[in-house]
């Protein structure tokens, strides 16, 4: 039966704003894909779970620092963006205060294969809320050099800050007691040669530097003095330090120390692990990257299993230091973040 050409035309009428909806959905759908975090080009340098708040996450990238505080939900650029603070910086490296958790550091320098695109100035920024917001403490023009490499919050006070200048070799350890206003060059590093450093943050004076040519070391008067760590062989590129449990992984696979470090011992050496991150919330909890994996120990390193499956070949982790069996793990080239909160079992995409 033929129906009517009215009742036709009204349902064209009716459908035409709906399918406009569905345009609009779709688009916006588009504008949330990976454009939305700096396109196919951007990748992660850091990533950081926020103690003191719950579910924060801040994401430290090639283009952008991007702010969760609902586990994934919802982000926000808060610095790096067109306007922002960090306008065409990268931000490469962050740091929390383990004495005063709501600052946090963020170290920014330039994109190397687009250094005019830098309208920030290169520098350490601080946000004394959690991420939200930002501000320069240290331009990068206040050191000898301004290729600093890394940065790390250490325990002696809410304002104690250290920096590595890499260019200057074994002196290029540099502290600040004033959350950035004002630093001193501290005594020779133990190598020429520095890939990280670490603050123990249950432990003031207590920093670790690891080298991927010459080993592990520690010092536990902010620097003043080095002891290479025992048992512990070949360079090392990853350290995890969770309460009095330390983890290191190196040319020689996985070690670890159940004795604040005083001494190594040769972890599993089924799998070769390419980085490590632990909290102290259960220092016998550890996650381990593979270069195309995540894998989870729950006995110190003594065992490992692989972890469920993600979509993207992870390149960073951290853990939530409230909650073991909380960890995120980043991807590059576009950015993705995946998150657990069932010890690995399974992940879920919350970026993009």
């Amino acid at each position: 039966m033929t129906g009517n050409p009215f009742h036709a035309r009204l349902r064209r009428l009716m459908l035409a704003p709906l399918a406009l909806v569905a345009l609009l959905l779709i688009l916006a759908g588009c504008g949330s894909s990976s454009d939305s975090y700096g396109g196919d080009k951007n990748h992660i340098h850091d990533l950081l779970a926020l103690g003191g708040a719950p579910k924060t996450l801040l994401v430290a990238s090639h283009i952008g620092l991007y702010r969760t505080a609902d586990g994934g939900k919802t982000w926000s650029e808060v610095a790096g963006g067109s306007g922002q603070l960090m306008d065409g910086l990268m931000i490469y490296k962050l740091a929390q205060s383990p004495v005063e958790q709501k600052r946090v550091y963020a170290l920014a320098g330039y994109r190397p294969e687009d250094k005019a695109a830098a309208k920030g100035e290169l520098g350490i920024y601080l946000s004394d809320d959690v991420g939200k917001t930002w501000k320069l403490v240290t331009p990068l023009s206040a050191f000898p050099n301004s290729a600093v490499f890394t940065i790390a919050a250490g325990a002696g006070s809410a304002g104690q800050l250290f920096a590595v200048v890499p260019n200057l070799g074994a002196k290029g350890l540099y502290m600040s007691d004033d959350a950035g206003a004002h630093w001193s060059q501290r005594p020779d590093l133990p190598a020429d040669s520095i890939n990280g450093l670490v603050a123990d943050p249950g432990k003031a004076g207590r920093l670790w530097t690891y080298s991927v040519s010459s080993g592990l070391y520690s010092t536990d008067d902010d620097g003043a003095h080095w002891k290479a760590a025992q048992g512990v062989r070949g360079g090392v590129f990853s350290v995890a330090v969770a309460d009095q449990t330390v983890y290191a992984v190196g040319d020689s696979g996985l070690y670890v120390s159940k004795d604040g470090g005083a001494s190594f011992a040769p972890a599993s050496g089924d799998v070769a692990f390419t980085a490590v991150a632990a909290g102290a919330v259960n220092s016998a909890t550890a996650y381990a990257l593979t270069g195309s994996a995540v894998y989870v120990s729950g006995d110190r390193g003594v065992s490992w299993k692989q972890t469920g499956p993600i979509s993207r070949k992870p390149s960073s982790l951290t853990v939530d230091p409230a909650s073991a069996t909380t960890a995120y793990a980043g991807a590059s080239y576009p950015i993705a973040v995946a998150a657990t909160t069932d010890g690995g079992a399974r992940w879920s995409a919350i970026m993009p």
